[in-house]
């Protein structure tokens, strides 16, 4: 118990802010992994010097034969200005080359909320794939909310943070002001501006019974596609 390792964590700022606008951002996190004598666990990342947190109201655990560590209770995960609050969070790791330890894969379950900048995603399960830079928050009764727009789906968000793609999947629907969108599966595409650095949307398509309402109109079919740089 008295060795020092170090654990690296990564995290997405992780909002899936909306399938119109997105500005989900990830960094490395770099921890030490002293075992947690209390009921916070301080964890700093040097690149940005923002530290994050890991708080729960009942325990948390550092499982050294499973390789995990587990907040049970109200436990919440705070970075920057994003917050992961679940009934349970779990770290998994593994044994590095040397002696640091690397956290391949990040679990929250029960009442999962991601806040970042404003905006909410609410689910049962939230589960980030290090490894393949995939995070995936699935429930009955998925939700993001942003200041302009809401976003429902019945099975899952999904979030490959290399590619820039975000998918809502089963029966999604996003709410903007007067006019929806609707359908069996909405994905969007992001790529970076080189002069701000930021995501922004490049194109987005609905598959599956699609229906667009607005104040005016009623349209239906089975595909709709949009490209940003063309506003079409």
């Amino acid at each position: 118990m008295g060795q020092r390792h170090r654990t690296y964590l990564i995290f997405p700022a992780f909002l899936l802010c909306a399938v119109l606008v997105c500005g989900l951002l990830y960094n490395p996190v770099h921890a030490q992994s002293q075992p947690p004598q209390s009921d916070k666990l301080m964890m700093d990342n040097p690149e940005k010097d923002m530290p994050l947190e890991v708080t729960a109201q009942h325990v948390l655990e550092w499982h050294r034969n499973t390789q995990q560590y587990i907040a049970k209770g109200d436990a919440t995960i705070k970075q920057g200005r994003m917050t992961i609050s679940a009934d349970v969070i779990t770290a998994d790791y593994r044994d590095g080359e040397t002696s640091s330890i690397d956290i391949y894969r990040l679990t929250a379950s029960g009442n999962v909320n991601v806040l970042s900048d404003g905006n909410r995603a609410e689910g049962d399960k939230l589960v980030y794939d290090v490894d393949k830079g995939v995070a995936v928050l699935t429930g009955d009764d998925l939700k993001l909310v942003s200041p302009d727009q809401i976003v429902t789906a019945n099975e899952s968000f999904e979030y490959w943070a290399l590619a820039g793609r975000l998918n809502a999947i089963g029966n999604a629907k996003v709410v903007r002001t007067n006019d929806t969108i609707e359908a069996e599966r909405m994905s969007a595409v992001f790529k970076e501006n080189k002069d701000s650095g930021k995501r922004e949307l490049e194109k987005m398509e609905a598959t599956g019974n699609v229906k667009i309402t607005t104040e005016t109109e009623v349209l239906k079919g089975r595909k709709a596609s949009y490209t940003s740089a063309s506003n079409i």
